[in-house]
């Protein structure tokens, strides 16, 4: 009994040890969650800034043997068609870089898909062709929208309820970049709450009290 007692009484102490040390190793996980957090909140902002001037067309046929020079002219005739820039504005749009998205010749099941276009356009070009989007069509199969990273896209979708909710009720909201704009109220979409699993055994097992087991003996 006394050596039993003994060896309790270290591993009461190693326990409290373990405790101790499960404590730092916690806080540090913390705030090492913080920082790996507010680090990725600045790359989406880096990201959403340099694809500030960027648009992304879907839906453009794409001929064989098709050059940039081609590319660019069938992005211009809709923007002119469709978007109904005029000839004035059109001057003042310059297309600094204009590519598609993938591979050639690429397949989605047994159907072949366009790839889409990415075309980045001078800060007064963007504002001309943002002021005239609202003229296409509703049926125009040609689909234009601002690229952003897909986190700020995400965080768009948890918001759409707002904005058709705002548009329904006579409002005009705005977005800026992964936020909604309702008069004179920002709207942000709800951040996903992620439940650690090994912080919630290590509660539940501070919580658990020891019992005592019958021993037969066979």
């Amino acid at each position: 009994l006394n050596s039993i007692n003994k060896e309790m009484d270290e591993l009461k102490n190693e326990n409290e040890s373990l405790k101790q040390r499960l404590a730092l190793a916690e806080g540090r996980l913390m705030r090492t969650e913080i920082k790996c957090e507010t680090n990725c909140e600045k790359i989406i902002d880096l990201t959403s800034r340099s694809m500030q001037n960027n648009f992304v067309l879907k839906n453009i046929v794409e001929s064989n043997n098709e050059t940039t020079t081609d590319l660019e002219s069938k992005v211009v005739r809709f923007l002119k068609e469709e978007v109904k820039v005029n000839d004035n504005d059109m001057n003042n749009i310059t297309i600094e870089k204009i590519h598609r998205m993938g591979f050639k010749n690429k397949k989605k099941g047994n159907k072949s898909f366009e790839r889409n276009v990415v075309m980045r356009v001078n800060p007064k070009g963007k504002d001309i062709i943002m002021r005239n989007s609202r003229n296409i069509r509703k049926d125009c199969p040609i689909k234009m929208n601002q690229q952003f990273p897909k986190e700020v896209h995400a965080r768009r979708d948890k918001l759409w309820s707002n904005y058709r909710a705002a548009k329904d009720a006579g409002q005009q909201p705005n977005w800026i970049v992964d936020k909604l704009q309702i008069g004179d109220k920002t709207v942000a979409a709800p951040k996903d709450i992620i439940k650690d699993i090994n912080m919630d055994i290590t509660e539940r097992a501070s919580k658990m009290k020891p019992k005592n087991t019958p021993i037969k003996t066979i």
